[in-house]
């Protein structure tokens, strides 16, 4: 899923940590058959989620200039790379191609038949076989009215010369932290577990050897 994600609109593989932490972020609002249809996020939170917001991956959006950083003759907005969503802030993720940082903002146009043309800086029409039923959309994570905010700004070198490949994927996964312990209490746990070992048993996919010497 991250591949054809970061394919369908030509994205650099460096913004694959972006990709993965997306592809999570809409699974966990994908009906699943072992959960009776229901979505993770449904089973988690006990609420039905909204997929209205869920935007193309690595789309050209606009986002709202604050208005501190805005003057008379200047845009209202800049032109950004969608690249996720923050859930803390209930807000999209934006990536600025012309100074290399994220920015975090509510108030955004996304075209999702458009894509960023890495090799000229500009963004170009691409044909896709998603049917999204309009070029341009306007979308709010919250109903609530809210002032435009300074958008947070970070570095997306920073973030990687400090952090492994590994370790951001661990940390984009968006689970539960459950012991062994609390998940033998729970009786759907033990169910699933029983179902999963269950699976391997007939479809034998490993065998059981002694322990080599000195292990």
């Amino acid at each position: 899923m991250v591949r054809s994600m970061l394919k369908g609109k030509n994205m650099p593989k460096k913004f694959w940590a972006e990709a993965v932490q997306c592809a999570v972020y809409v699974q966990n609002r994908c009906p699943h058959a072992k959960l009776g249809e229901k979505t993770p996020q449904e089973i988690w939170s006990g609420m039905k989620p909204s997929v209205s917001h869920l935007r193309v991956f690595g789309s050209v959006a606009y986002g709202q200039v604050p208005r501190q950083h805005m003057t008379k003759l200047e845009d209202r907005s800049k032109k950004y790379i969608f690249i996720g969503y923050d859930e803390k802030s209930k807000a999209y993720k934006l990536f600025d191609p012309d100074n290399k940082k994220v920015v975090v903002s509510r108030d955004v146009h996304v075209e999702e038949t458009k894509q960023w043309c890495w090799s000229n800086s500009a963004e170009v029409e691409t044909s896709s076989d998603i049917v999204v039923p309009s070029t341009t959309t306007t979308t709010e994570f919250s109903d609530e009215e809210s002032e435009p905010q300074q958008p947070k700004m970070r570095s997306l070198q920073e973030i990687y010369d400090t952090t492994s490949e590994v370790h951001v994927v661990c940390l984009l996964a968006d689970t539960e932290d459950l012991s062994f312990k609390k998940v033998v209490q729970d009786e759907k746990w033990r169910t699933t577990m029983d179902e999963e070992f269950g699976a391997i048993e007939r479809n034998k996919t490993w065998e059981l050897t002694n322990l080599p010497e000195g292990a």
